[in-house]
């Protein structure tokens, strides 16, 4: 068995580890993968139909922060754990590291260095920058080899088809994902109108993605945009409907431009173009798995308030996004081999 000990799993979360679930499966091919977190994990609520290939069970509300004995209570409890994956960087990990004293598996955790580590050879290493990569280089140091490296998730063939009746094929669109104005990763709704209106004069649609905790977005929307298409509760029959519905727009568009937050990481899986605008966020380590990513972040201009992000970097990063597309996606198949069999099948 294979236990992966986390503090939550919130939607950007889940998405940033696919592709470590994914080489954990392939490493080891026989052992159950149990995911442990203190909090909760949005693969039991939005993304629960990802829930079944990545994990085998999950289980929430443990208490993984005082002391190594409940740590050992949970590896105990679930019986005949031979891995152990830490995915905390804080004190939560040297008690993980403590508990699994004296009892034979492999233990990694994600702190720097990778320097708490047990059952195989001892070294140091640099981890990489972005937390996908992190959890990903976790498993390989576990399994001892290098290992594929797959964070997309194919479009489902209901979602493609109300995606379809959205934006037919060949419509010429950019997706737009403002998040809740309450936000404190909020970009202004007046530069959003701004934005919409400039892609519209470069012969690219706006549609706005509005997730069902936004709803009141949208009456700004209509009311400084009226005819301008958007996509929220409206559009499906049920919640958990909306998120792939924004993910299969997502890989029909030219591009998605999105606050910091699990829209964007969600969309970023269909390997389509996305710009993300930040605050506070370091985009380094919380960068999205498309290969074609752009950022306009607060902190490129010496702030960490999103709302401080000049609408001009967001225009010129949106414009070099809809070039790139215009000039390359035609061309190039975006999905690896082992997704595009996913979504073949």
């Amino acid at each position: 068995m294979a236990l992966v000990l986390s503090t939550g799993e919130a939607m950007g979360d889940a998405l940033t580890r696919i592709a470590g679930y994914r080489a954990l499966r392939i490493a080891f091919p026989a052992h159950r993968i149990v995911h442990v977190c203190r909090w909760s994990s949005s693969l039991l609520g939005p993304l629960a139909s990802l829930a079944a290939e990545l994990v085998d069970e999950i289980i929430e509300g443990q208490s993984l922060t005082r002391g190594p004995r409940p740590v050992r209570d949970i590896i105990r409890g679930v019986g005949n754990v031979e891995i152990v994956i830490d995915l905390r960087s804080n004190m939560g990990a040297a008690w993980s590291f403590v508990a699994t004293a004296g009892i034979r598996l492999r233990y990694v955790a994600n702190v720097a260095l990778y320097g708490l580590r047990r059952g195989f050879r001892a070294s140091f290493e640099a981890r990489p920058e972005s937390n996908s990569r992190r959890f990903h280089r976790a498993v390989e140091l576990a399994a001892g080899r290098l290992l594929p490296f797959d964070p997309f998730v194919a479009v489902g063939g209901a979602a493609a088809l109300a995606a379809e009746r959205v934006m037919p094929e060949g419509a010429r669109f950019v997706l737009l994902a403002p998040g809740t104005a309450h936000s404190p990763k909020a970009w202004p709704p007046a530069n959003w109108v701004a934005l919409a209106r400039h892609l519209a004069t470069r012969g690219v649609q706006p549609l706005f993605a509005v997730g069902p905790q936004e709803l009141g977005e949208r009456a700004w929307i209509e009311r400084e945009l009226p005819g301008t298409a958007v996509v929220d509760m409206r559009s499906v029959r049920g919640t958990g409907d909306l998120p792939w519905l924004f993910h299969a727009l997502a890989a029909r568009a030219v591009g998605s431009v999105t606050v910091e937050g699990g829209i964007g990481h969600l969309v970023a899986t269909t390997g389509r173009p996305l710009v993300t605008i930040s605050g506070a966020t370091d985009l380094r380590r919380w960068r999205p798995v498309t290969p074609y990513h752009w950022s306009a972040s607060a902190r490129d201009f010496g702030s960490r308030r999103t709302e401080d992000v000049p609408l001009e970097a967001v225009v010129a990063r949106a414009e070099e996004m809809i070039t790139f597309a215009d000039r390359t996606l035609s061309t190039i198949s975006i999905l690896p081999a082992a997704s595009m069999k996913r979504l073949a099948g």
